[in-house]
């Protein structure tokens, strides 16, 4: 194996750790927006109907079904 080929498998491991990373922090992102979102329509429903808000934080599939059907 020479240092090329070395090389090449480094740089190939860095992208696809990197991929890796940057797919985990818009995972993060996404579930932090969803629980904004939540948040934000819970408080204009308690003023539309003055009653407290029974909405719920979608599961982990829930939110990745939702995210699926966004992409498509």
């Amino acid at each position: 194996m020479t240092r090329r080929d070395l090389m090449l498998i480094i740089g190939a491991m860095a992208c696809f750790s990197a991929a890796i990373a940057a797919l985990i922090m818009l995972n993060a992102q996404s579930a932090q927006r969803s629980e904004i979102n939540i948040e934000i329509l819970c408080r204009k429903l308690v003023q539309v109907t003055s009653q407290p808000c029974e909405l719920v934080q979608p599961s982990d599939t829930e939110t990745k079904l939702f995210a699926f059907i966004r992409r498509r």
